[in-house]
């Protein structure tokens, strides 16, 4: 069985990593959130089977419980932060296992955030929601090739539909437009939508 080890390191130092000494993933994230305060550009990277280190996003804060540092939000830019739709279309991606960007919520000049977070990004166009990919900060249609862009986003698109919402039936660019379906399908409750279980029903 392969071990996974995670560490810290930072932009300043990207070298010197001061590793975790364990593989939980929330622990980790935990540990790098706490470190975001007193450590500039502190970031997660994991090893595994002894094997070079790698950045790697932290897990979604919403499992950890652990506070962000001031103006960071995860999966959502804090403009859209209390949007509905916005909050539910995070939910039901977490739930479902897909991993959010951390966000700083302010880019440099190459309109990258500054948080270098990989993951699903939730922006709001009315009453739709535009969900996107990051890779370290920058937009995926910057440096992934199109196919396994299209992949990822496919698997958010499947994701959203599973969960009562619409989406757009191709995937073209680098963006999925989605809104909750009206009505809601067969056996899918607003619950649901909003990344709570699905119902289960008992036979007679």
């Amino acid at each position: 069985m392969s071990r996974i080890e995670y560490g810290i390191t930072s932009e300043a130092s990207p070298d010197v990593i001061e590793p975790l000494g364990h593989g939980s993933l929330s622990r980790a994230t935990s540990e790098v959130i706490d470190s975001a305060a007193t450590w500039e550009g502190v970031y997660l990277v994991q090893r595994t089977d002894n094997g070079p280190w790698g950045r790697v996003s932290p897990a979604p804060t919403t499992a950890t419980k652990t506070p962000l540092p001031h103006g960071y939000t995860v999966g959502v830019f804090s403009a859209f932060a209390d949007d509905d739709n916005a909050r539910d279309a995070v939910a039901a991606l977490v739930a479902a296992g897909h991993t959010p960007a951390l966000l700083a919520n302010t880019t440099d000049g190459d309109d990258v955030d500054l948080a270098r977070g990989t993951g699903f990004q939730v922006d709001i166009r009315g009453p739709r929601v535009l969900v996107s990919y990051l890779i370290e900060g920058a937009d995926s249609s910057t440096c992934l090739p199109g196919d396994e862009r299209r992949r990822i986003l496919r698997g958010f698109r499947d994701t959203l539909q599973a969960a009562g919402w619409e989406t757009d039936p191709r995937i073209i660019g680098s963006r999925l437009y989605a809104w909750r379906a009206a009505p809601l399908p067969e056996r899918v409750t607003l619950t649901q939508t909003r990344g709570g279980a699905r119902e289960t029903h008992t036979a007679r």
